[in-house]
């Protein structure tokens, strides 16, 4: 039987690593809110704990994707049963549920700010000012982040699609453990599996630029 591919780097190793040093600059800014927020007048001190329970919320956001994403399974070489595909996919659904909701929090960044600003009572006019200078120093970061959330959720469905083939033509294919991958006759399978490792690749080139280019930020 013809071997595929060997299997690919993972983008999700990638991804996984990422999240964590993206929100240095949040994470500085609010590390000390406690000891702060004393020295502080009373309304840059509440600007302060908003700020501080944001990156708590990103926080939240971004364990829950990771703990997901710890429970797939990449290696197509250890599918012995259909039940094996129907779990991987299961789980690939959850992280990409997981990560729209990251993306929204980070999407909706200025309007949760906002409203956790009006409900502490701070002016319009500190609103005003802070979410200026929120966003003049957060504009560039912040389109980057959420193009690496978008390869993580194109990741994702790729895999899905690579499992839906795998599913939709068992029977025609065995696993190959020692290859990571799988091998077949079927050269319909060979070519559309193929072509899906070739797009996981591409991804993950495409986010690798996006990361070396926030990390030069």
């Amino acid at each position: 039987m013809r071997t595929q591919n060997p299997f690919p780097s993972l983008i999700s190793r990638i991804c996984q690593k990422i999240y964590i040093p993206l929100f240095i600059v949040l994470i500085l800014a609010g590390f000390n809110y406690n000891a702060l927020s004393k020295e502080l007048p009373p309304e840059q001190a509440k600007i302060l704990e908003v700020l501080s329970v944001y990156i708590n919320t990103l926080k939240t956001k971004q364990a829950s994707a990771d703990e997901i994403f710890d429970k797939i399974d990449f290696n197509v070489g250890t599918i012995t049963e259909i039940s094996h595909i129907k779990d991987r996919k299961a789980a690939l659904n959850e992280f990409i549920d997981a990560n729209a909701v990251l993306m929204d929090t980070r999407k909706n960044a200025e309007a949760i700010l906002t409203e956790e600003l009006e409900k502490r009572d701070v002016s319009q006019k500190s609103i005003d000012a802070y979410l200026k200078g929120y966003r003049d120093g957060q504009t560039k970061q912040h389109a980057l982040l959420l193009k690496i959330d978008v390869t993580n959720t194109q990741s994702m469905e790729t895999w899905l699609s690579i499992m839906d083939l795998l599913e939709a033509k068992w029977g025609v294919w065995e696993p190959y453990p020692e290859n990571l991958s799988i091998q077949t006759e079927d050269e319909e399978l060979i070519e559309k599996f193929n072509k899906f490792l070739e797009r996981t690749d591409s991804i993950a080139n495409e986010q690798a630029k996006y990361i070396e280019e926030l990390q030069s930020q």
